[in-house]
C-alpha cells in the first residue's frame, strides 16, 4: 500500500519478575456494610485475620497525593510517625487513636470502624474526589513474633476503602491494598486467577490440555497456559485481552503425570488444599505483589 507502513509488535518473551509475599493480614468487609448507604454515619464492620497481635489505625477523608507520598517514607520513619501520632497529620478529616488487638488463639477479629466526628458526603467533595473516604492500616506488632523479622517481612498493610454515600454511590468496597516490607519496599496487591479454582489437581493448560499451567498472563493475570502454548498466543484464551508479558508460576516441564502426583499431596492444614493452590489461588489468601 503506497504511503503506508505496517509495524508488527511482537509479544515480549522475557518474563516479568514476580514477588511472592507472605501477608500476615487479611481484611474483609461485612455483608452489612456492603449493603449500607450511610457508612459515613454508621461506620463499617470488617473482619481481620492475623497471625499475631496487631495495631490498627484508621483515617477518614485522606488526601490522596499526601497519602502516597507518605507511604514512600522508609519504614523506621513511617513507624515513628505512626506511633507518635503525626502520620498524615493535618491532611485527614478524622483520625483514630492507634489500637492494639491481641489474637490470643483466635483466628479473626470483627471490628467496627467509625469516624470520630460527624462527616457528610460534602466533606469528601464532589466526584472526582481528591480524598479517599477511608484508609485502614494494619500494623504488625514486631514484639510479638516467634522469630527475628527479616527485611522482606511485611510490616504494614494499607487498605484503601470506598464508603458509599449520596454523592458517590459506588458500592462500598476495598479499592486498593498495599503491603510495605521492613526494608521499605511497597507492593500493590494483585489477585491471580486460575481456570478451575475448585479442583484439587494442578490445572492443565486450557489450550493443549496436556501440560500443567506454568505461566500467568499480564496484564489480565489469568494463570491458564503452558510455556509452549504461550508462544502461539497474542491474546488471553480466557478473556481475549492482549498479552503484554507473563511470569512463571512453576516448572515449565510438568506434565499430566505431575498433575496426578501433586493431587495426592497432603493438603495444607489451614486451607485443606494442595500447596500448589495455596501459592497461586486468591481464594486461599495468597497474594502476589508487583512493583
Amino acid at each position: 500500500m503506497d504511503g503506508l507502513s505496517v509495524h508488527v509488535l511482537s509479544k515480549p518473551n522475557q518474563p516479568q519478575m514476580m514477588a511472592v509475599l507472605k501477608n500476615p493480614f487479611e481484611i474483609k468487609l461485612s455483608d452489612e456494610c456492603l449493603a449500607s448507604r450511610d457508612g459515613l454515619q454508621n461506620g463499617i464492620k470488617v473482619t481481620v485475620k492475623a497471625e499475631r497481635s496487631f495495631w490498627l489505625l484508621h483515617f477518614w477523608g485522606v488526601d490522596i497525593n499526601t497519602l502516597h507520598n507518605c507511604l514512600r517514607l522508609n519504614w523506621q520513619s513511617m513507624k515513628t510517625e505512626i506511633f507518635e501520632g503525626s502520620f498524615l497529620e493535618n491532611v485527614v478529616l478524622s483520625k483514630s487513636e492507634i489500637e492494639m488487638f491481641d489474637i490470643q488463639g483466635e483466628t479473626e477479629k470483627e471490628i467496627v470502624i467509625k469516624p470520630l466526628k460527624e462527616l457528610t458526603p460534602q466533606d469528601l467533595g464532589e466526584s472526582p474526589r481528591s480524598r479517599y473516604p477511608l484508609v485502614v492500616l494494619l500494623i504488625r506488632n514486631e514484639d510479638d513474633t516467634d522469630r527475628e523479622l527479616q527485611d522482606e517481612d511485611v510490616v504494614v498493610m494499607v487498605n484503601i476503602i470506598h464508603v458509599r454515600d449520596s454523592i458517590c454511590q459506588m458500592e462500598t468496597s476495598i479499592i486498593s491494598q498495599l503491603l510495605k516490607q521492613r526494608n521499605s519496599n511497597i507492593f500493590n496487591l494483585q489477585t491471580l486467577f486460575t481456570p478451575d479454582e475448585n479442583s484439587e489437581k494442578m490445572p492443565l493448560c486450557v489450550v493443549c490440555q496436556d501440560v500443567v499451567i506454568s505461566r500467568a498472563l499480564l496484564p489480565c493475570r489469568h494463570a491458564c497456559v503452558c510455556g509452549k502454548c504461550y508462544d502461539k498466543l497474542d491474546k488471553c484464551p480466557l478473556c481475549r485481552s492482549y498479552i503484554h508479558s507473563y511470569f512463571k508460576i512453576r516448572d515449565e516441564n510438568a506434565t499430566k503425570e505431575d498433575s496426578k502426583e501433586e493431587s495426592n499431596v497432603e493438603p495444607d492444614s489451614t486451607t485443606n488444599k494442595p500447596n500448589f493452590f495455596r501459592k497461586i489461588s486468591t481464594k486461599l489468601n495468597t497474594w502476589l505483589g508487583f512493583n
